[in-house]
């Protein structure tokens, strides 16, 4: 097969009412390691707390970006909006590039999403053929309604929790064996095409 027969669309999505939750209860539990007497209404979210992390999550998607050119090359790198993007591959192991690389970016800057379920950043990746009409591939990453999605069109669905991406890296250098059935067949898949 050549190059670019297939195509990895890759979403990040940031929910900001997620965000202001979280961002709460995460500024909370910092109050009360430095005084247990902190009520909750005293971890308020406000603006400059929003700003200082848009800023970081700005930052983040630069870094995602500079790392996608390096691994992919900038010819098989589609930016179509600043948290889409549309990759030319023709290997389905490279999902597991795009997870590790996922994996470090969101341990390097926001390393206490990856320990909650349901958290404000969520990461799909849909592959399909070149030729695959990209409105369903949108359906799929619009209607995301976990914090990672992984779809590979005709073959099945990963849904699970960005704390999970570890075992997905690790069941894909054969170290790990407890995976449920449907996900382990489906990262079998990965690794042998």
């Amino acid at each position: 097969m050549a190059r670019g027969e297939y195509r990895i669309w890759l979403k990040i999505t940031l929910n900001y009412e997620c965000l202001t939750n979280t961002l709460q209860k995460l500024y909370y539990n910092y109050l009360k390691k430095s005084n247990p007497k902190t009520q909750e209404k005293d971890a308020e979210v406000r603006f400059s707390l929003i700003y200082e992390f848009q800023q970081d999550y700005d930052v983040f998607l630069g870094q995602i970006n500079q790392n996608l050119v390096r691994i992919f090359g900038e010819e098989a790198i589609e930016e179509v909006l600043n948290d889409l993007y549309c990759i030319k591959t023709s290997e389905f192991k490279d999902i597991f590039k795009l997870l590790k690389l996922f994996n470090e970016n969101m341990n390097k800057y926001f390393p206490e999403f990856m320990k909650i379920l349901n958290g404000p950043i969520r990461f799909g990746i849909v592959h399909c053929g070149a030729k695959f009409p990209y409105f369903q591939t949108w359906r799929e990453l619009k209607e995301q309604s976990c914090d990672l999605l992984i779809v590979l069109m005709g073959h099945g669905v990963i849904r699970t929790a960005l704390k999970h991406v570890d075992h997905l890296i690790i069941a894909k250098e054969g170290r790990y064996r407890n995976l449920m059935t449907g996900q382990k067949k489906l990262i079998l898949k990965i690794m042998i095409f």
